[in-house]
């Protein structure tokens, strides 16, 4: 079984064409700053982390790309970047890998942050949100942002989630088409 984070570039991948506008709301180690890079090679990418270390192993990852802007400052304040309506984007939330992990996203900032970005997508655009209810912040931020999808009407979104049924505290996403 793939792990989730490949199940999030299964879903963003038909999403992701040459032209794409795409944000990666925590790049963290890079990866799915890549995928989108590599994908949309003509069109351009945003990149943000709070973490200077993760910009730089961003960077050092990145360094063939043009088409990346990479941001250190908190997702929360997208809007101030990002200026345009993007085709997709992902956040994967918790803590930078292979990192301490006292620095997590927190519940409340993370939903402001995935309503901007919402906000930001175009029609038909997909929004993926990797959640990790396995430590106590990342079980508050799943039920916030779980809350959140709920209340989105069916003709604003399609939602879909994906987890490990006989694993309730595996990391699991929702994918958003916006409608």
């Amino acid at each position: 079984m793939k792990k989730i984070t490949e199940m999030a570039h299964i879903v963003l991948a038909p999403y992701v064409h040459a032209e794409a506008i795409c944000a990666d709301f925590t790049a963290g180690n890079g990866n799915d700053t890549l995928f989108f890079c590599e994908r949309a090679q003509k069109g351009f990418v945003y990149a943000f982390d709070i973490q200077k270390e993760a910009i730089k192993q961003c960077e050092a990852l990145l360094k063939d790309y043009r088409n990346v802007k990479l941001i250190t400052d908190n997702h929360i304040h997208m809007e101030n970047y990002i200026h345009e309506q993007l085709d997709a984007a992902v956040f994967n939330f918790g803590y930078l890998p292979n990192s301490a992990s006292t620095l997590v996203s927190e519940p409340q900032t993370s939903l402001i942050a995935v309503q901007r970005a919402f906000a930001l997508c175009k029609r038909h655009a997909m929004l993926v949100l990797v959640c990790y209810p396995g430590h106590e912040i990342g079980e508050q931020e799943a039920q916030c942002i779980g809350e959140w999808c709920h209340t989105l009407k069916s003709n604003e979104a399609r939602i879909m989630k994906i987890a490990m049924v006989n694993k309730p505290h595996a990391p699991f996403l929702y994918a958003i088409e916006k409608l």
